[in-house]
């Protein structure tokens, strides 16, 4: 009998303790979950932060994203976005307002800015925003942020610092804009019209402008500086530089469904009201490091942007090829660092390959939907350096890049745009040749051996033997 009332006793302290110890995991469990990373945690409204409110989650396209190292998150993935949005700074708050965000992932800030209360005047051009700056006070703990008069200026003299010097003009004297409007500007001075990577860069950094500005603070969920549902159709862009349009123009409406309009356009008793000066093509982080190798395997950021600017050209398949025959793009610059004997090479290559369909194209000699059009039907772009490689951001998942660089040269960034894409890189140095000119490889034209441009192409091709619906020996 005893023993009987000591075993009860010991299930009834064990029944207990098990109890307490689900108990205090709940409890824990409760405290912080709010905390826990939000990757692949996909809900229909938004997420509840750790105070009860409603949080905007990111943009649709940024979903299902995994778990990646610390560098390349900060610079490629979501975590980028989120420390933009965490750094923003209020300037001055009257009846104008300033606020603006910042980015610290080399050596200096790179920053963009959202100013409420904007008026445009005509007579010299220039947004005036009433804010005076002296009043803003830096914090004693937090980064020391650069104010707008000392943002970093980049090459070919953009970025928001040179926008605000010569279009934007802050002094507190200036009323701003009497009532409130939806109207949106963003106000921007590209480097450039034609060269391919340039242009996508200064592009890729106003869509990323955009994505912050939409990403409300967890504890605001009324802190969105603007949603696209409510505000693209009343927003506009404003091209502030004298340049040509260029083939990469149409955009610049990725956001401004107004349109995209020109400075001398504006006329005076138009109302500006929210005025967005973006992130410079130069600050853009793919630019960052571009000399060297980096890990990063995948990009939200990257992805999101290719299939924002495919849409906008009415392609939304963007899943893997899976045409039998592999086509093999060779990228023909007609001006200047031309392979040399290129249609000898392809030529040969074609009998040597009967599974694979060579082309030549000059993508020059066409409007861009055109090369985008032939990038989603591509399985190897091939070529020599040049930002005609940039395509590789548009090449549908699981596709090969080949690069021939010129004797010396040592840039990664194709390389690391294929990785942050999920496509194979495979890259050869050209041959010295008598002709060359010391140091010029911007214009010289390049020579590699058809055996080891035989060797280098090999390799590419039958990478793809046995992907997809493919299956083909490999010797």
């Amino acid at each position: 009998m005893p023993l009987i009332s000591l075993s009860s006793f010991g299930h009834r302290r064990a029944s207990l303790l098990l109890a307490s110890s689900v108990l205090i995991s709940l409890i824990l469990l409760a405290y912080y979950y709010p905390l826990l990373p939000t990757y692949g945690r996909l809900e229909t409204e938004a997420t509840i932060s750790a105070e009860g409110k409603p949080v905007p989650h990111l943009p649709a396209e940024y979903t299902g994203i995994p778990e990646e190292q610390r560098f390349c998150a900060e610079r490629f993935g979501t975590t980028y976005l989120e420390n933009l949005r965490d750094s923003a700074t209020q300037y001055c708050n009257g009846s104008s307002a300033l606020t603006c965000f910042h980015s610290k992932t080399v050596d200096r800030w790179d920053s963009f800015c959202f100013g409420k209360g904007a008026k445009f005047d005509p007579e010299d051009g220039k947004f005036h925003l009433e804010c005076d700056l002296h009043q803003h006070k830096k914090s004693d703990s937090g980064p020391d942020y650069p104010y707008p008069d000392h943002f970093h200026r980049y090459m070919y003299d953009t970025g928001p610092g040179v926008v605000f010097n010569g279009w934007v003009n802050l002094d507190d004297e200036t009323r701003g804009s009497p009532q409130e409007t939806p109207n949106y500007s963003i106000l921007v001075k590209r480097e450039g019209a034609t060269n391919h990577w340039h242009s996508l860069m200064e592009i890729f950094s106003m869509m990323l402008t955009m994505d912050v500005l939409q990403m409300g603070q967890p504890s605001n969920k009324n802190s969105a500086h603007y949603i696209p549902v409510r505000d693209a159709a009343n927003t506009q862009l404003v091209i502030l530089d004298d340049k040509p349009d260029g083939p990469y123009f149409d955009m610049w409406s990725l956001y401004a469904k107004k349109g995209v309009v020109r400075l001398k356009d504006i006329s005076g008793n138009m109302t500006i009201e929210n005025t967005i000066i973006p992130l410079s093509g130069g600050s853009n982080t793919l630019w960052q490091g571009d000399w060297e190798i980096n890990s990063c395997e995948n990009s939200a950021t990257l992805k999101a942007f290719a299939n924002r600017v495919l849409a906008l050209y009415g392609m939304h398949d963007t899943r893997p090829r899976q045409s039998e025959k592999i086509t093999f793009n060779f990228i023909n610059r007609v001006s200047g660092r031309r392979l040399i004997d290129m249609e000898e090479y392809l030529a040969r290559l074609q009998e040597d390959f009967p599974l694979i369909e060579v082309q030549s194209i000059d993508f020059a000699s066409m409007s861009y939907k055109e090369q985008l059009e032939i990038i989603q039907n591509t399985d190897i772009l091939a070529g020599v350096h040049g930002a005609g490689l940039t395509h590789g951001i548009f090449l549908p998942p699981g596709s090969v890049m080949v690069e021939i660089l010129p004797p010396g040269l040592n840039h990664k960034g194709f390389r690391n745009v294929a990785a942050l894409r999920g496509h194979e890189y495979f890259s050869s140095h050209a041959s010295n040749t008598p002709s060359a000119k010391a140091g010029d490889w911007h214009s010289e034209d390049v020579f590699i051996e058809f055996e080891r441009f035989k060797e280098l192409t090999n390799v590419a091709i039958k990478s793809l033997y046995n992907k997809g619906m493919r299956s083909h020996d490999a010797s």
